[in-house]
């Protein structure tokens, strides 16, 4: 097994993998799933609910998209909140 990089967009740091490589490997017979669980299923269809709804009300008239538009373009451009995205999407 390899790892390669790491990975740093978050404000927690970095990923350290031989950390986690060293503690899986610690169990006799360890496990790794990508399968969300029960509670994940139900946020992304809650997720995905919530979006056609805003993408239906965006789409319903030029003006309404021209107001998301721009609310999605100030977030991305000025929200600080996502300011490390921003910069990880500026490299």
């Amino acid at each position: 097994m390899a790892f390669v990089g790491r990975y740093a967009a978050y404000a927690t740091g970095a990923i350290d993998y031989s950390t986690l490589l060293r503690d899986a490997q610690r169990s006799p017979a360890p496990v790794f799933s990508l399968e969300p669980t029960p509670a994940t299923k139900v946020a992304v269809t809650r997720f995905v609910a919530d979006f056609d709804r805003q993408m239906t009300a965006s789409l319903s008239s030029a003006s309404a998209f021209q107001t998301w538009f721009g609310r999605m373009i100030d977030l991305l451009l000025y929200d600080p909140a996502v300011g490390a995205d921003r910069q990880c999407l500026a490299k």
